[in-house]
C-alpha cells in the first residue's frame, strides 16, 4: 500500500484555481500534500484506471468522474485520505479533482481517455480531448451511511450516505454560478463566483487605482448550470426502531449531470454534504446563512466540513434568526433505472404490466411469475400516490 509522501512541486497544479483561492497554495499544506499523493497513485499502474473512468458532461466542455470510494481507499493505501473525507469533505473531493486533472491532461496529455470519450469529447479526431473541470462524483461509501431521522446537527459539513424514496421533485431550473460585474467608475470587468448560489457583489474593483464599489452586472456573461431539488422520504421498516412513527423527509439538491436521474416513486441512494439555510418562522421565507469558509478548520456548528456549512441564501437577509433547516447538497445519485440504462436495459413501465393481457384495465385471473395479484383498485392507488 501507498504510505511514502510524494514530492510536493513548488508551483501550484493547473487545476487549482478552479476549487481553492488561487493565494493558498503552499508546499505545506495539506491540501497540497493530499493532491500529491493521489496524483502518484493516480499515474501509477494500479490507479490509472480511475482516472480512465472520466467522462464529458455536456455542461462548458467539463468533465465527471465517478470514483468508487471503497476501492480507491483499498488500493491507494492513503492513510489521508479516510480523515480528509470525514472532516472536510467538501477539500477532500476538490483535492482528487485536482490529482485527476494532473493525471489525465498533464502527465497522461489526455492519451488515458481517448477511448473513452464519445460524442463531443474531442474537438478533432486524432486530437487529445481538451482540458476541462472535473467533478468527481463519489459513490461507495458505507462509513458515511445513516438513516434520514438520525440526520442532527452533528452531521453538518459532513459527508453522509442516505438511502430513500423519491416523492417530489421540482423543474429543472438554471443556477447562476458566476457573472462578471462593470466598474461604473472605470469599465473594467470583474468575475465573481457565488458560492452555494447566493448572489454576491464584488468587494473592490480590479482596475489600477480605482477604489470604486458601484457595479453593474453583466447578466450576457452569466455561467448557468442545472438545478434541481427533490425531496427524499425513508424507507418504510429501514429503521426498526422507528416502526409506527410518520416517515421523516430531506431535502436533497441536484446540479449539473445529476438533474433528471431519478423520477418520483424511485429508490435510491444519495451521497452529499449535509447543508443548513436559516428560516425565518414569521415570514415564512429563506435567508441567507453565510459561506462556510473553505479552510476546513470546523470551530462552530456550522464550519465543520470546510465549505460544508454554508446555506442557500433565499429571501431577504437572516439576521436574527438562529433556527436552520437541514438539506442535503448531492455528490453522487445511485438508482437501479440509471444502472438499467447503462446496462442497455430498461424498466418495465407500470403500464405495460397493467394492459399486456389484453384491454384497459384486463388483469390476470391469479398470481403470475410469482409476483402477487393487485385487483385495479390497487393498482389505480399505486398510480396515484
Amino acid at each position: 500500500m501507498a504510505t511514502t509522501t510524494a514530492h510536493v512541486p513548488d508551483a501550484a497544479p493547473a487545476a487549482w484555481v478552479h476549487y481553492f483561492p488561487p493565494n493558498e497554495y503552499s508546499r505545506s499544506d495539506r491540501r497540497a500534500q493530499l493532491i500529491q499523493d493521489l496524483l502518484t497513485f493516480f499515474v501509477s499502474m494500479g490507479g490509472h484506471t480511475f482516472v480512465e473512468a472520466l467522462r464529458p458532461s455536456g455542461f462548458g466542455g467539463g468533465y465527471v468522474l465517478e470514483i468508487d470510494y471503497a476501492s480507491l481507499e483499498l488500493r491507494s493505501g492513503l492513510v489521508d485520505l479516510p480523515a480528509a473525507i470525514e472532516g472536510s469533505p467538501v477539500e477532500a473531493l476538490g483535492c482528487i479533482a485536482v490529482a485527476a486533472h494532473e493525471a489525465a491532461f498533464v502527465h497522461r496529455k489526455g492519451r488515458l481517455l481517448g477511448h473513452h470519450l464519445e460524442g463531443g469529447g474531442r474537438d478533432v479526431p486524432g486530437e487529445p480531448p481538451p482540458a476541462g473541470r472535473i467533478v468527481v462524483r463519489l459513490v461507495n461509501h458505507p462509513a458515511s451511511l445513516i438513516h434520514i431521522r438520525q440526520l442532527k446537527s452533528s452531521a453538518i459539513g459532513k459527508l453522509v450516505t442516505l438511502r430513500g424514496t423519491v416523492v417530489r421533485m421540482t423543474p429543472v431550473r438554471p443556477l447562476v454560478t458566476q457573472m462578471d460585474f462593470v466598474c461604473a467608475k472605470c469599465g473594467s470587468s470583474t468575475s465573481q463566483a457565488f458560492t452555494d448560489g447566493v448572489y454576491t457583489l464584488p468587494t473592490k474593483c480590479t482596475g489600477d487605482g480605482c477604489r470604486s464599489r458601484t457595479f453593474t452586472p453583466l447578466r450576457s456573461a452569466a455561467r448557468c448550470v442545472d438545478w434541481q431539488k427533490i425531496r427524499l422520504q425513508e424507507l418504510l421498516g429501514a429503521d426498526k426502531a422507528a416502526e409506527g412513527q410518520v416517515p421523516r423527509s430531506v431535502e436533497v439538491e441536484l446540479s449539473g449531470d445529476l438533474v433528471h436521474c431519478a423520477v418520483v416513486g424511485d429508490v435510491v441512494t444519495v451521497v452529499g454534504v449535509v447543508k443548513v439555510m436559516a428560516t425565518r418562522d414569521s415570514l415564512g421565507k429563506f435567508a441567507s446563512t453565510g459561506a462556510a469558509s473553505s479552510s476546513g478548520g470546523g470551530g462552530g456548528p456550522f464550519g465543520g466540513g470546510g465549505g460544508g456549512g454554508g446555506g442557500r441564501g433565499r429571501g431577504g437577509g437572516g439576521s436574527g434568526s438562529s433556527l436552520f433547516l437541514m438539506y442535503l447538497e448531492a455528490v453522487s445519485l445511485t438508482c437501479p433505472r440509471q444502472q438499467l440504462q447503462r446496462s442497455g436495459l430498461q424498466a418495465p413501465a407500470l403500464g405495460d404490466a397493467v394492459t399486456g393481457f389484453g384491454g384497459a384495465g384486463a388483469l390476470p385471473p391469479g398470481p403470475s411469475g410469482g409476483l402477487p395479484s393487485f385487483i385495479t383498485n390497487d393498482l389505480a392507488f399505486v398510480v396515484k400516490f
